[in-house]
């Protein structure tokens, strides 16, 4: 194979015995070969291997006679015109190489407790893991009933390969809501190379704090403080004397 980018892994396979395939023989009895070309492509694109580009390429087969001088210039960029200067068989292809995107969410900070006239806030970093651009990525909330919400941006036009984004997210519970633990699901969505995609939905859990427990904690820590307060005064005066 000749002009391939030395990214891009290549070998042919004998059909018949499913094994690599360097070089073939003919005889009287035996004047047809058939082979498959397999090709491997990297995980990342790169400036020789540029998504939904066409990449042309020669496949030749050589006699014995020219093979050292044609592997000698593997690596070189071959035009039409001195592949057939060498008199032999080729046949032009091309590769065009698609890719997907790959959407990863992650949020820090998967737990709030807080009390009923409060907001939560926190922020959510979208990556493209994937090897093609990601287009039209969304962020959506999934809220208890009378619930409010609010995604800042709302949308990223364009993500590219490797990159990430962040998402703030205000969660507000209504007015009159009820002590207790609520489940807040956040849905990210995108498009790459015209197919919809999505990452795995994120669950937050939001505790709605009773105001008598609180003030109830406060209390107590203030009670275990005036304690401690008490036994290292009493302590530090025993010392003196």
């Amino acid at each position: 194979m000749l002009n391939l980018p030395r990214q891009v892994g290549r070998y042919f396979e004998d059909q018949a015995r499913s094994a690599r395939l360097s070089q073939v023989k003919f005889t009287e009895s035996s004047r047809t070969k058939r082979a498959s070309l397999e090709i491997t492509l990297p995980d990342r694109a790169s400036e020789q291997v540029v998504m939904d580009t066409p990449i042309p390429f020669y496949v030749v087969i050589v006699p014995r006679e020219l093979s050292t001088e044609v592997r000698a210039r593997v690596e070189d960029l071959w035009s039409e015109s001195e592949i057939e200067q060498l008199g032999v068989g080729y046949a032009r292809l091309e590769l065009i190489a698609k890719g997907t995107g790959r959407l990863i969410a992650r949020i820090p900070q998967m737990y709030h407790a807080m009390m009923a006239d409060e907001q939560a806030d926190m922020v959510m970093d979208i990556t493209n893991d994937g090897s093609h651009d990601l287009t039209d990525v969304e962020v959506k909330l999934d809220l208890p009933l009378n619930w409010t919400g609010r995604v800042a941006p709302e949308s990223v036009d364009h993500l590219a390969i490797g990159k990430d984004a962040r998402v703030n997210l205000a969660i507000t519970p209504p007015a009159d809501i009820s002590p207790g633990k609520y489940e807040v699901r956040v849905k990210t969505s995108a498009v790459t190379a015209g197919q919809p995609i999505s990452s795995q939905d994120k669950s937050i859990t939001i505790e709605i704090l009773a105001e008598g427990n609180t003030l109830g904690t406060i209390a107590v820590v203030a009670l275990l403080l005036g304690v401690v307060g008490g036994i290292v005064i009493y302590g530090t005066r025993l010392s003196r004397r």
